[in-house]
């Protein structure tokens, strides 16, 4: 979480730099005198240091735009490329979804397929991250007045901070192209290694988006079953064209947080937290896949002096697929204004 606020991917890099550097002010001047008021403090300088960096760090969290990738990808994980991955990968499952559901038969239409050919697939890729940080110091004076009198004055502040980031793609896709053949020279579901060589897609990642298991084959086998077995009327009498529409939506919200609760005590004088937690910072992923198929309407359009056949959704898988996208846009505003701490 936040961990790109620093050059190094890793806070642990961070924390052991930060140490490094008090040490040197502290411990390795060449004045003898500093020699000695290092040996006195005995450890003290570390000890206040390491809760003051975490703090910061943490409450960092919320003043810059969220990163899409994790700091600890491989240092190759950017977020175009992270971004490339998803949407491969999602392409390649919808790809072996409707290529093995090519001959299924539509009961209402003998002879016609289960997904015809004037069908297209909609596809909208929403990736959302939602950052937050915060500080809560106080401080606590203690003074004696004589005998068991005490008088005690306290304080405190809060400072905290949120950065939300939504990245939308959409994606449109003819039924004609999603079922063509498979393999070789289709390269849907393979990808170029460093020597040039064709190899399977790598899944590895921090989103579940491409772990290639997002379900869509077993719910589109299950949804042409029970649409075949009550089919909607053809548009037209003596004409069949299916009606139906088909939405798919996965979502997942991965919520990451960690908090930090120091406190120095001293004579008269007490500092830490202003309640119950002194630094905390939240980072909530949330990362949705909407896909809907249904009928296109395809048109004729000139091309180099020979004729083009293109489609483009028709109006009623737009709207099913626009009503799903109000829905998202709404939950993730939601969820921007209450991130996780």
């Amino acid at each position: 979480m936040c961990l790109q606020l620093f050059p190094e991917r890793f806070c642990g890099a961070v924390y052991s730099n930060e140490l490094r550097l008090y040490s040197a002010a502290f411990v390795s001047r060449e004045d003898e005198s500093a020699r000695a008021w290092g040996r006195k403090m005995n450890g003290r300088p570390t000890t206040l240091l390491l809760p003051l960096v975490l703090a910061t760090t943490l409450s960092a969290c919320g003043t810059y735009v969220p990163q899409l990738h994790e700091a600890w990808e491989p240092a190759d994980v950017s977020d175009p490329s992270l971004v490339q991955r998803i949407k491969q990968s999602i392409y390649c499952e919808l790809r072996t979804a409707v290529y093995n559901q090519k001959g299924q038969a539509a009961t209402a239409n003998p002879g016609g397929e289960a997904i015809p050919n004037d069908w297209g697939a909609q596809i909208t890729l929403t990736l959302q991250v939602d950052e937050s940080g915060s500080i809560s110091p106080g401080a606590t004076w203690n003074r004696s007045l004589g005998g068991t009198d005490l008088f005690t004055l306290g304080g405190g502040a809060t400072i905290s901070s949120d950065a939300s980031r939504i990245d939308k793609y959409y994606s449109y896709f003819s039924a004609i192209q999603l079922k063509q053949n498979l393999g070789s020279p289709d390269t849907s579901c393979m990808e170029f290694d460093e020597s040039g060589h064709l190899v399977a897609l790598d899944r590895r990642g921090s989103t579940p988006l491409i772990s290639g298991k997002l379900g869509i084959e077993a719910w589109l086998k299950g949804a042409l079953i029970q649409q075949n077995a009550i089919p909607s009327s053809p548009e037209l009498k003596g004409s069949f064209k299916k009606l139906e529409v088909l939405s798919y939506d996965v979502k997942f919200t991965i919520v990451t947080s960690a908090s930090i609760t120091p406190t120095w005590k001293f004579v008269t004088f007490t500092a830490g937290a202003s309640g119950g937690t002194f630094a905390s910072a939240g980072r909530t992923r949330t990362h949705e896949l909407l896909l809907t198929l249904g009928p296109a309407d395809i048109a004729v359009v000139p091309e180099k002096g020979k004729k083009k056949l293109v489609s483009a959704p028709s109006g009623a898988a737009q709207n099913v697929h626009f009503a799903s996208e109000i829905g998202q846009a709404v939950a993730g505003a939601l969820r921007a204004t209450t991130p996780a701490r």
